[in-house]
């Protein structure tokens, strides 16, 4: 069986700075819920909700922030945001 899947190259800079290559997989939903707050008068019962990236890092996957990429299959624009 072969699967193919479209994927592009990207960079992905952590926390410290440090910028590693990787391959772009797709972009999914992360979410879990929670009780209700202990303190009187805190947040209710709900459900948290946002999108995350997955990559291909070294023959690993990864999960980071969907902020942490940036694409190297396009051109960049002399004005950055």
């Amino acid at each position: 069986m072969k699967i193919e899947l479209e994927t592009r190259p990207c960079l992905v800079t952590f926390s410290n700075k440090k910028q590693v290559e990787g391959i772009f997989l797709g972009l999914f939903q992360h979410s879990y819920t929670h009780g209700d707050s202990p303190m009187a008068g805190g947040f209710k019962a709900g459900t948290v909700a946002y999108p995350i990236a997955i990559v291909e890092i070294n023959g690993k996957m990864s999960e980071v922030r969907i902020s942490q990429i940036e694409f190297l299959d396009v051109a960049k624009s002399e004005v950055s945001e």
